[in-house]
């Protein structure tokens, strides 16, 4: 097997698994608020009662859709 092929099955087994995250998450494709990353700051407001961002509208995850509260903390 190539690097390139090792590459791709890596890359669709991280999907998978970031697919799982959400679902754990209680991401669901019309829920509101809209998530679509799970970060590792604990927030109350969260039903999985972690962060979370959605990376659409804020790449940076300046913004937890729960608490507002960023992902990068001093």
């Amino acid at each position: 097997m190539t690097n390139k092929e090792k590459i791709k099955n890596l890359k669709k087994a991280v999907a998978i698994i970031k697919e799982e995250i959400l679902k754990l998450a209680g991401h669901k494709p019309a829920c509101y608020p809209f998530f679509s990353d799970v970060g590792n700051w604990s927030c109350e407001d969260s039903p999985c009662g972690l962060c979370c961002y959605d990376h659409y509208k804020d790449p940076v995850h300046d913004k937890c859709v729960f608490c507002g509260e960023p992902e990068e903390r001093k």
